[in-house]
């Protein structure tokens, strides 16, 4: 399970592109690798309504139960591959943009609509994704990580750090 995860979190990472410095293939490449995120994202959320995530919840909670001073450091990690993959679901979005390059040449690429077929907005909608995290408990596994925020870190801290951004 826990390689699982870990590749699910190196499937789902962010991406990104410095269009002013891309060329028409990185380009393409971009719009090809957003779409199969894209797929996994439906694939994710849509797969026996979204169990998979009921399945990371599980992993994490036994480290949660378990005292602060008692957690390894491979317990912190698996934490970490869980926030990490929950949060990378979340920024999963279709590529939505049109570049042109210099006026003197033809290199123009437009990637609009680049949701891959069978697959609708409304699959992967910010809806959608809350239903499934909400049905899978994964609301509540953030919830209780940032109730014990206060005891994991000095408040005085936080609050301070807080109040000068």
């Amino acid at each position: 399970m826990l390689t699982a995860l870990e590749l699910m979190v190196l499937l789902t990472r962010p991406l990104m592109l410095d269009v002013e410095k891309a060329d028409i293939h990185r380009i393409e490449l971009y719009a090809k690798l957003k779409k199969a995120q894209v797929v996994y994202k439906n694939a994710v959320l849509n797969t026996s309504k979204g169990k998979c995530f009921k399945s990371i919840v599980s992993l994490a909670l036994p480290i949660l139960a378990m005292p602060r001073d008692r957690r390894s450091r491979r317990d912190l990690i698996i934490l970490n591959l869980c926030l990490t993959f929950f949060k990378n679901i979340i920024r999963i979005e279709p590529a939505d943009f049109s570049v042109a390059k210099n006026k003197t040449t033809t290199k123009v690429q437009r990637v609009n609509s680049n949701l891959p077929t069978g697959i609708s907005r409304e699959d992967i909608s910010y809806d959608t994704l809350f239903h499934v995290y909400q049905k899978n408990k994964v609301l509540v596994f953030i919830q209780t990580i940032a109730a014990g925020i206060p005891k994991e870190f000095d408040v005085r801290l936080l609050a301070a750090r807080a109040t000068t951004k």
